[in-house]
This record gives structure tokens, C-alpha cells and sequence, in this order.
């Protein structure tokens, strides 16, 4: 029996092609939660960047990777940020190189 189900947005729930959700995949949503299955967005997306499934129920959120999870209430389940002394010594690394980064 089905539980849980987790999406992701870019290529799954959102089209390469029209950058948006169709009709279709929110109704299916939609039908999935009126079951009593969850459905989770699992993404790379940060949670300000979610703007593309407003108006979709979701039961929660994993985002930024992992590093953040939270309730559709915006409770946090876990989050973990990168140290500022780690970011600041990889970018300093990064100027001594010619990767581009930004």
C-alpha cells in the first residue's frame, strides 16, 4: 500500500517545455490525497523557489536538497546549513582558480 509519494518539480511536476504544471498532473495530486496518500515536493529548489506549484497541495517539503524539510504549515522537520566559515574558505579557494562560480 502506497503511503507517501515524493515529487520533484523540474522535468516531473513542471514541463521543459511549457514551465508550467498542467491540468492534468494537479488533478492527479489532487486524486492522490483525496486516497490519503501524501505527496511531498523533493527538490534542489530552495523554498522561495516553489512560486511554479502555487495553488497544488502538498503535505510537505524537502528542499534545498535535504538540508531543509518542512510541514505544508512551514514547520520545521530538520534543517542544516552550511557553515559560514565553510563558504567563506571555498570561495576564497575559488579565487585562486579559474572556475567560474557565483
Amino acid at each position: 500500500m502506497v503511503k507517501a509519494i515524493f515529487f520533484d518539480i523540474d522535468g516531473t511536476l513542471v514541463s521543459f517545455n511549457t514551465h508550467k504544471v498542467s491540468t492534468a498532473v494537479r488533478d492527479a495530486i489532487k486524486r492522490l490525497r483525496e486516497k490519503g496518500i501524501k505527496v511531498f515536493i523533493a527538490s534542489g529548489r530552495s523554498g522561495s523557489e516553489l512560486a511554479v506549484i502555487d495553488g497544488i497541495e502538498f503535505d510537505g517539503y524537502i528542499v534545498l536538497n535535504g538540508s531543509h524539510c518542512y510541514t505544508a504549515d512551514g514547520q520545521d522537520i530538520y534543517k542544516k546549513c552550511i557553515k559560514a566559515e565553510d563558504v567563506n574558505r571555498l570561495v576564497d579557494w575559488l579565487k585562486t582558480t579559474e572556475i567560474p562560480f557565483g
